[in-house]
Parts: structure tokens; sequence; C-alpha cells
């Protein structure tokens, strides 16, 4: 059951960061995704979860490299859907 909500809530993430890459302007959206990412970074290596990060790096035009490190690393554990 409780991976029936994740599932939702996550599903309903990742439609708000698509809405939020294409409604708002540059600067505001860069700055709401920079902070969300660095919200679900730390969750990146639960399959459930890790979508909602790769989700936000797919519209951000300067991503930490810190983060493009972890994924790099790593690049079959990590792949975008």
């Amino acid at each position: 059951m409780i991976f029936i909500v994740v599932e939702v809530l996550r599903d309903t993430l990742l439609k708000q960061i698509t809405e939020i890459s294409e409604e708002d302007s540059e600067q505001t959206r860069a700055k709401k995704l920079a902070e969300m990412l660095e919200k679900s970074f730390p969750v990146i290596r639960n399959k459930k979860l890790q979508p909602i990060a790769m989700h936000i790096m797919k519209f951000m035009p300067n991503i930490k490299k810190e983060y493009l490190t972890e994924v790099g690393d790593q690049p079959n554990k990590y792949r975008c859907h």
C-alpha cells in the first residue's frame, strides 16, 4: 500500500516539475528547480524516488558538479526514463 502512495506522489511531483519548467520565467524556474534538486537529490539512490531528481536535472541549464559527478560515476545506475 505504501508503495502505491509513493508512486502516486512521485508522479504528481513529476507533473509539477514539468509545469514549472514550462510556465515560470527563466530566472524563477532555475531557482525553483535548483531548490527542488537540492531537496530531492539525497534520495536519488532510492529507485522509486530517483526519477524526481533526474527529471529536475533534465530542465536545468546549470547543475552542480557534485550532482553530475554522482550520476556520471555510475551511469547504468541512474537512467532517465
